[in-house]
C-alpha cells in the first residue's frame, strides 16, 4: 500500500497544480453575495470530474484483465499523458492566459460546469495515477483508500479555500488571498514548469516500461 501511494501521490500533486481553480475559488471567495455556495459549487463540478476518471479508469483496467495490468498498456497511458502535458505547457509557453478578475454571477450548475472544465485539463496526470491504483495488486479496500487519498490531493486547490473559509471564518481570508496573489503573479511559470517536468517524467517511465 505505502509503495502504490508513493507511486500515485506525486501524480495527483502534479493534477492539483491549477493556477485557474484557485484564482476562480479566490475570486468567488471575494464575494459576499453567495460566493462560498458558488465555489462549492465548482469544488463538485471538479470532483465530479474525478470521481468519474476514477470510476472509469477501474471499470476499464478490471474488464481489460490481464491486459489491463499490462506494462504496454501502463506505458501508452504514461506517453499519451505526457503529450497533452506537454501541450498544455507549450500552450501556456507561447499563449499565455489572460487572468479574469470579474466574477460571473450565474445558477449553481453554471458554476458546477465551470469546476468540471477548469479541472478536466488536469486529468491528463491524474489517470495515470487511476490507472496505476486500476492495476495494482492491492484489496478493494486498499484501492478504495488509496483512490480517496489521490482524488484528496488533486482537489486542494479547488476544495482548500471554501474548507477553510467554512471551518475557520474570515479570519482566514488573508493567508488565502496572500497564496492566491502568489500563484497569480506566478501562474504561467508554474503551469509550464509542472506540465513539462511531469511530462519528461511520464515520457521516460513510458519508454522505461515499453523497453522492459
Amino acid at each position: 500500500m505505502g509503495s502504490l501511494l508513493a507511486q500515485v501521490v506525486p501524480l495527483a500533486a502534479g493534477a492539483a497544480v491549477s493556477p485557474g481553480l484557485l484564482a476562480v475559488q479566490m475570486l468567488n471567495l471575494s464575494e459576499t453575495d453567495g460566493g462560498l455556495a458558488r465555489a462549492w459549487a465548482v469544488l463538485v463540478g471538479a470532483a465530479a470530474v474525478v470521481v468519474a476518471v476514477s470510476i472509469g479508469a477501474l471499470f476499464v483496467t478490471v474488464g481489460l484483465g490481464d491486459l489491463g495490468r499490462d506494462q504496454t498498456l501502463r506505458a501508452v497511458v504514461r506517453l499519451v499523458a505526457a503529450v497533452v502535458l506537454a501541450g498544455v505547457g507549450i500552450r501556456t509557453w507561447v499563449r499565455p492566459p489572460k487572468p479574469s478578475t470579474k466574477v460571473i454571477k450565474g445558477p449553481t450548475a453554471a458554476w458546477a460546469g465551470l469546476g468540471a472544465a477548469l479541472v478536466a485539463p488536469n486529468m491528463a496526470l491524474y489517470l495515470p495515477a487511476a490507472h496505476e491504483i486500476a492495476r495494482s495488486t492491492v484489496s478493494a479496500p486498499g484501492k478504495v483508500v488509496a483512490f480517496a487519498v489521490a482524488a484528496a490531493v488533486a482537489l486542494v486547490p479547488v476544495a482548500g479555500p471554501p474548507l477553510a473559509v467554512t471551518v475557520l471564518g474570515d479570519r482566514v481570508r488573508p493567508a488565502l488571498e496572500a497564496l492566491n496573489g502568489f500563484v497569480t503573479r506566478n501562474s504561467r511559470v508554474v503551469t509550464i514548469v509542472a506540465c513539462l517536468g511531469f511530462a519528461v517524467y511520464l515520457t521516460v517511465t513510458g519508454i522505461d516500461g515499453l523497453a522492459g
